[in-house]
């Protein structure tokens, strides 16, 4: 009869027994994960393809390649860049233009009194040109030359002439004319209020062409297609224009 007695547990000492021992067993989601993990790690810690899996490792291995590669550049490299390409194939003329301008933002005050002449010159040439487009503008704009944004009722719509180059030549002959003032007497004040005004005008524009929309429809959407808002863009225009205006 004492052989069917079960075994009795054998006791653990008091001593082992503290909250360290106690651990909580996984969960099934916890062991699938870490199967999971154990899986794809197997055979060394940071295997090829785990890296090419992971795209966080990835880019911290390129980032860390690229880094370590980065090294200043020779002389001898930088000639060759140099000398790389079909001279006047390489847009030399932005590089050029940079590095004056960079001189002239540098050294440009002590030079002022020898180029100041040409400052004036230019800006009267300028202002000239402004004063001419505003002129012709207004002419060629005739009985619908209003000063508000809205069109008037006999309102009609100009496309040939100074407007086949421009949608707006009145305001761009305003901001040459003030342009070229700013340059002539050399004022920072006046070309600051010539880039306030030019925002204006821009504005101004936006609104005028949804009234002139509104009155010729179709037809005013079909001629801002073809002709810039301010400033020509087509050279040909411009010196057909110029050459029409010469003959008359």
């Amino acid at each position: 009869m004492f052989g069917f007695l079960p075994a009795p547990a054998p006791s653990i000492p008091a001593s082992l027994v503290s909250s360290r021992m106690i651990l909580p067993l996984p969960s099934s989601r916890g062991l699938a994960t870490s199967q999971s993990f154990l899986s794809r790690t197997r055979g060394s810690p940071l295997s090829s393809q785990r890296l090419l899996s992971d795209p966080f490792l990835s880019s911290r291995r390129s980032v860390n390649l690229r880094m370590a590669k980065k090294e200043p550049v020779s002389p001898d490299q930088m000639w060759k860049n140099l000398l790389e390409g079909e001279f006047g194939s390489r847009g030399e003329i932005y590089v050029g233009l940079q590095f004056l301008l960079m001189f002239l933002v540098a050294f440009g005050p002590f030079f002022e009194e020898s180029y100041q002449w040409l400052e004036q010159v230019s800006g009267i040439a300028v202002a000239g040109s402004g004063f001419a487009l505003l002129y012709i503008s207004t002419q060629d704009l005739g009985e619908s030359l209003s000063p508000f944004p809205k069109a008037t009722e006999d309102n009609v719509l100009q496309t040939d002439g100074v407007y086949s180059i421009c949608r707006h030549p009145m305001y761009g002959g305003l901001i040459l004319a003030c342009i070229g003032l700013a340059m002539t007497t050399v004022s920072f004040s006046r070309m600051l209020f010539t880039i306030i005004l030019l925002l204006i005008l821009n504005q101004k524009a936006d609104v005028e062409e949804g009234f002139l929309v509104q009155k010729h429809g179709e037809s005013y959407k079909e001629y801002a297609k073809k002709v810039p808002k301010l400033v020509p863009n087509d050279l040909e225009k411009v010196k057909a224009f110029i050459e029409k205006l010469m003959k008359s």
